[in-house]
């Protein structure tokens, strides 16, 4: 990264996010109406609260994320942490990231697997 550059390594390894606008449009909803409780929800340094977009697939929030942020948030320092846990190259799922997992058909028992052993070592 270059002196001059402004990006940002945490938000450039998550990718694009949307706002909680564009969240609501990807689901159908309302914003009140965001089921938070299941979504990877990040707080910027400046406030706004962002979600992934990789965690949205055919108009829903993808049910192996929303069983990933119930496996570790118990245990994780922030949800950001949640984040770059998932979009690292992981081990048990042959180097891929857990959004190119999923996408590729990957099966998503393996994630939860990984995410399991993860929560287990973060609570050590």
């Amino acid at each position: 990264m270059s002196e001059n550059s402004d990006t940002n390594p945490w938000t450039d390894r998550v990718g694009p996010v949307y706002t909680a606008d564009g969240a609501a449009r990807a689901l159908g909803v309302d914003v009140a109406a965001l089921p938070r409780e299941r979504m990877l929800e990040l707080v910027t340094a400046d406030g706004v609260t962002v979600y992934p977009i990789w965690q949205f697939v055919d108009g829903q929030v993808d049910p192996t994320v929303t069983e990933i942020v119930r496996i570790l948030a118990p245990v994780a320092a922030t949800a950001w942490s949640i984040a770059w846990w998932a979009t690292g190259r992981r081990p048990l799922l042959d180097d891929h990231t857990v959004p190119e997992w999923l996408a590729g058909g990957g099966r998503s028992e393996t994630v939860l697997v990984d995410a399991r052993q993860t929560a287990s070592h973060w609570a050590q």
